[in-house]
């Protein structure tokens, strides 16, 4: 399906900066595409600006990546909204800067960036970052989760059992009816020439005296022919398009799930989003490494903070969260997580050295799904794991605060 650029006409744009001329330089070359582009260049109201506009797109403009690091994090810090709201963000950055920009846009900590000092022969790249950025927003709107994979899996499977069993059923309640209605043809059929041979014999000479008994054997074939027969025979007909029917069903079932086992089979396959969050490297690559064989796609943050920045660039199917983090720990992170109604259901998994009775009730009640003990042993912690996206596994899987602790 296409986009109109006019889709995008009334977006909220954001333009944040350290100096009002870039801010207004950028506005400018924004507003022949978007009516709606508001600058701030207040850094104390770094929150109050974010909240009250609620950006679409959230652009960056500052002389450094370093200031535009510190002016994400203290709006993260700060803001009701910035770690919840959904909204893309684009940076632009100098010449030398380049490529460390480009490894935080690859990182999922930005959208995007635009090389900006110098902006020489390339002035409609912003104004195509930001229709890209909605573009994408748009699109995520609509894209499906590994839990909702996994349902859409479980359904169609139910359905086609359903289907095939409903039409068994109906299959073989037409037999039954076709083959009743052959008996009963035959059945009175019988009945008839029996009476016939009575009359005709000696059981009823007291009551009816039969003067020619192959005239009256040829009035009851006539009236088997003409009267019974042709009642079973038009039953039968009648029965004829009720099977055809069925026929057709079937194959027309066949066609139509195989369209959908295709889909089915594509869920089947969705490569789920982990989110490791783990303010150590070495924690961070011990986790890469349990889990680099299995089919899961892995995203690291270093921090509660960056990783409420991370949630709406790329919606993770699963947190792994380290409970020891400064600043804002794991429990503080869970906490606010959860208090997000966009992110609330997003399944986190704390992962921590500690085991104690009192932490472990905490974080059970602030929205954890399960608690992990370090060190991890693979196998176990895999299979924990698995239970958030196969829905056969998960009717066996132990419940919260068992298995790996």
């Amino acid at each position: 399906m296409s986009i109109s650029c006019d889709t995008f006409r009334d977006a909220r744009i954001l333009v944040v900066s350290d100096g009002d001329s870039d801010a207004d330089m950028v506005r400018g070359m924004l507003c022949a595409e978007f009516k709606n582009v508001v600058t701030a260049t207040a850094s104390k109201q770094v929150a109050n600006d974010f909240d009250h506009y609620q950006p679409e797109v959230l652009i960056f403009v500052f002389s450094t990546l370093e200031l535009t690091q510190a002016y994400e994090r203290e709006l993260l810090r700060v803001s009701k909204l910035a770690s919840t709201l959904p909204h893309r963000t684009v940076i632009l950055c100098s010449k030398e800067e380049l490529a460390a920009a480009y490894a935080l846009c690859r990182q999922g900590h930005f959208s995007d960036y635009v090389l900006f000092w110098p902006l020489v022969h390339d002035a409609l790249r912003l104004p195509m970052a930001v229709t890209n950025a909605l573009r994408d927003l748009q699109h995520c709107k609509g894209v499906m989760t590994a839990a909702e994979a996994a349902e859409m899996t479980r359904q169609i499977d139910a359905l086609e059992g359903l289907l095939t069993l409903q039409l068994k059923n109906g299959q073989a309640q037409v037999q039954a009816i076709s083959q009743s209605a052959v008996r009963a043809d035959v059945d009175i059929h019988a009945a008839i020439h029996n009476f016939a041979q009575k009359i005709m014999g000696k059981g009823m000479t007291d009551v009816l005296l039969v003067r020619d008994s192959a005239r009256l054997q040829h009035e009851f074939d006539q009236f088997t022919a003409q009267a019974v027969k042709p009642s079973f025979q038009a039953l039968h007909h009648d029965v004829q398009p009720l099977m055809q029917w069925v026929q057709v069903m079937q194959g027309r079932r066949a066609e139509r799930l195989a369209a959908t086992e295709a889909t089915a089979e594509r869920s089947r396959r969705f490569q789920p989003l982990v989110l490791v969050v783990d303010d150590s490297e070495f924690e961070r690559k011990l986790m890469g490494k349990l889990l680099e064989e299995t089919f899961y796609e892995l995203a690291f943050a270093t921090s509660g903070i960056e990783a409420l920045g991370m949630l709406r660039q790329n919606r993770p199917d699963l947190i792994l969260m380290d409970l020891d983090m400064p600043v804002h720990n794991g429990l503080d992170t869970l906490r606010k997580l959860k208090a997000s109604p966009q992110f609330a259901d997003i399944p986190v998994m704390m992962v921590t050295g500690q085991s104690g009775k009192g932490i472990v009730v905490d974080c059970l009640q602030a929205g954890a799904v399960d608690f992990v003990v370090k060190p991890l042993e693979r196998e176990a912690f895999v299979k924990k794991l698995d239970r958030f996206f196969n829905p056969t596994a998960q009717q066996h899987a132990s419940p919260p605060n068992q298995g790996v602790l």
